[in-house]
């Protein structure tokens, strides 16, 4: 009954009841297999990837050798950001059963997606389709293919279908996160991540969707309190350095800005997606030429990038530079964007 208990809790994200079921069981049944493995489903379901490593290696070491706990390791990888591992993973699968060989490919394809290895991710969630269409992982992976693929209908519609089978799983929550973020459903897209969140309160990537969807509803001081809590978790990241200084910009914090492009220069120099901004700040402490050189370049990658054309003509006023901003306005002649036309 215990084990039925801890299931159900599980599949309906009752997490603190399914725990204490689990641990109630393995305290008079300490080497229930069944427990054991519940026990790991719980640690991945709230993103402990190391606390689900250590149990898998207790049941290795005590002989036990299934599919089960090889599918286990590679989400307790994911988790921990070991995707190489992830993907390096093609030892003790010849006899596996191919639903399940469907299933590792899906997840090989998450770990060189993590690796910004889209080609590969691509033909790993392509293979997994084929094997092992209807299972959990392979239904993600095909939602990710549909999305790298543009497919965005489809995408959509295998999305909602997941949304309602998974409500819970932290996957299913950032695609569904991420689909209403690029259709304008910003209010929506925050309550989706904060669930994912409070379920994983170390995934990053949740912590990202919440700050994304609140600066596209101009909720910086709140995000600003969220991108110090990610920082915290890792003060490297790219992406949550970027945020902070687009947030530090609009709050006019200019040092911290300056130090969130600093930390991103540092760890990638070839970061083309910071020059805007670098260059607005630039422009906002006067310092005219770097700001035109950054903000040239950004425009040659994204001619169609109407914030970052205002600023260059900002800056070419200010360098009484007049007849750069009609050429440069030219193709926009037609815009009813009100600061264009002025």
């Amino acid at each position: 009954l215990l084990l039925q208990d801890a299931r159900k809790a599980l599949s309906q994200g009752e997490f603190k009841a399914a725990i204490i079921h689990i641990k109630n069981i393995l305290k008079t049944q300490p080497d229930n297999l069944t427990a054991r493995e519940l026990l790991i489903d719980y640690y991945i379901h709230v993103g402990d990837g190391v606390s689900a490593e250590i149990e898998i290696n207790k049941l290795l070491d005590s002989g036990v050798k299934n599919t089960y706990l090889l599918i286990a390791r590679i989400r307790a990888n994911l988790l921990q950001g070991h995707f190489k591992a992830v993907t390096d993973q093609v030892n003790n699968i010849a006899r596996t059963p191919p639903n399940d060989i469907g299933r590792i490919r899906a997840l090989q394809g998450q770990a060189y997606l993590n690796q910004n290895k889209v080609s590969e991710a691509k033909n790993f969630f392509l293979r997994a389709s084929k094997l092992a269409p209807n299972t959990f992982e392979v239904q993600v992976g095909l939602a990710r293919l549909y999305e790298l693929n543009n497919e965005m209908d489809k995408a959509d519609q295998l999305i909602n279908q997941l949304e309602q089978q998974y409500p819970y799983e932290v996957d299913v929550l950032l695609l569904a996160g991420n689909k209403y973020r690029r259709n304008n459903q910003y209010t929506e897209a925050y309550t989706v991540f904060e669930k994912a969140r409070t379920i994983q309160p170390g995934n990053i990537a949740a912590w990202l969707g919440s700050i994304g969807a609140l600066i596209a509803n101009n909720d910086y001081d709140k995000a600003n309190q969220y991108i110090i809590q990610v920082l915290k978790l890792d003060p490297e990241h790219e992406l949550a350095n970027h945020l902070q200084a687009i947030i530090a910009y609009q709050l006019k914090q200019y040092p911290t800005v300056e130090q969130s492009l600093r930390i991103i220069e540092k760890n990638n120099p070839n970061n083309k997606d910071i020059l805007w901004l670098s260059g607005s700040l630039d422009f906002q402490q006067q310092r005219y030429q770097e700001a035109e050189d950054k903000l040239k370049e950004f425009v040659e990658l994204h001619p169609r990038h109407l914030p970052a054309i205002k600023t260059l003509s900002a800056v070419y006023l200010k360098r009484k530079q007049g007849y750069k901003v009609v050429q440069l306005l030219s193709p926009y002649a037609q815009s009813q964007d009100v600061q264009v036309m002025g």
